[in-house]
């Protein structure tokens, strides 16, 4: 067996994503961790109050201060001195994490330099030069280690984002895209041989089967801002409820749009249908789903979806928003649904669709979810096929 020192770099950071970033890397680490390779961890720190340097369950983890919380979810700053300050507390986060990063190639000298999501600028990504000023490209460019970059998300696949998504890619060995769209659009940078679609998995254990009966238990699973779609859900549940006055909507995660979601839901008069429950430790999240009878995933975007595949693995019927073009996960009317995306109103139908279905057709769908995802969505799979990756680029 070929041990293997890894060194990742994340961006990713609990509490702000449910199901994301950071609970991707700690399931990663797990599995590599249980191959007896060795991994350290450059990532945020969550509060001011935890240590710079952790002990993570026998995994070494630098939380980089000063926190920084998303703009995205607590508002972008807005007058000149404010805008000045933002931009120095990045940068003096970029210097940190330099050092960090000088010092654990100097000390832990990693084979593999892993980024678990494409890096932030240090300064406005609209100055000449903003995604080459990065800590870790600094660090390549001395350490000359091969670099393996995933690609959870571009959202939007344009502008500034995809700019410097592409500034990223260019300066990595490889590419990992969780979706296959990801991987056609970035093959055109970097090459199909340097870019690699492998898709979310999900811990089939934790997320395990139980029989799925009839009932009104509605779920949504998924940060609380316009891309994953709530809206289209709460409207589409109004229409629903004319005829399906008991029905129930849990609602789960947190997100910048959590009070415009809450207003809406109260001008639609769904008080009584829709409880928010907050941010769940992904630990627990297997309650939710076995409460529920319908996951709905009514986002705006092309993507799988981490609730998908866990819903899924759970028995339970999906319904997903889609845009028309080949969905890798389901199939219509055998192992879950599809309304068209952006539609309440599809949404709507469709889950009265749902609700009018046979017990026996129910545990058809149910069977069939659970099946697809033993099949190919086991993360055990998935993570053996990203150690294949890792192994293609190490000196032979």
């Amino acid at each position: 067996m070929v041990i293997i020192k890894i060194l990742i770099y994340s961006e990713a950071t609990l509490p702000f994503f449910v199901g994301g970033g950071e609970i991707f890397l700690k399931k990663m680490c797990n599995y590599f961790q249980n191959q007896s390779h060795e991994i350290v961890v450059v990532s945020n720190k969550v509060d001011k109050k935890e240590k710079v340097v952790n002990n993570e369950e026998g995994i070494i983890v630098y939380r980089v201060p000063p926190a920084v919380k998303p703009p995205s979810y607590y508002g972008w700053p807005k007058g000149r001195l404010e805008k000045i300050y933002f931009v120095l507390k990045k940068l003096s986060r970029e210097i940190l994490k330099t050092f960090f990063l000088f010092y654990i190639f100097l000390n832990f000298k990693p084979d593999i330099f892993i980024l678990n999501g494409v890096s932030i600028t240090a300064i406005p990504s609209s100055l000449p030069g903003s995604t080459r000023i990065k800590a870790w490209k600094f660090a390549k460019k001395i350490f000359r280690k091969k670099v393996l970059l995933i690609v959870h998300a571009i959202n939007p696949p344009s502008g500034i984002t995809l700019k410097n998504t592409i500034s990223d890619v260019i300066a990595s060995d490889t590419v990992v895209c969780v979706e296959k769209w990801m991987k056609d659009l970035l093959s055109n940078y970097i090459g199909d041989k340097k870019c690699f679609w492998i898709h979310n998995g999900v811990d089939t254990n934790l997320f395990r089967y139980r029989k799925n009966v009839k009932g009104y238990n509605v779920l949504f699973v998924g940060r609380l801002s316009e891309d994953h779609g709530l809206d289209i859900l709460l409207e589409a549940l109004s229409i629903v409820s004319q005829d399906f006055p008991n029905i129930n909507l849990r609602v789960v995660g947190d997100g910048p749009q959590k009070k415009q979601y809450i207003d809406l839901m109260r001008k639609l008069g769904l008080e009584k249908n829709v409880v928010f429950r907050g941010k769940i430790d992904n630990e627990n999240m297997w309650k939710e789903y076995h409460w529920s009878n319908i996951v709905v995933n009514p986002v705006r975007v092309v993507c799988i979806g981490i609730s998908t595949l866990e819903a899924m693995s759970c028995g339970r019927i999906v319904i997903k928003s889609s845009d028309g073009t080949r969905d890798n996960v389901i199939r219509e009317g055998i192992n879950g649904f599809f309304f068209k995306m952006n539609d309440s109103y599809s949404l709507s139908e469709k889950i009265k669709e749902v609700l009018l279905l046979g017990e026996d057709s129910i545990e058809k769908i149910s069977l069939k979810a659970r099946e697809t995802i033993d099949r190919e969505f086991d993360e055990n799979k998935i993570f053996e096929r990203y150690e294949s990756v890792i192994l293609r680029l190490l000196p032979k």
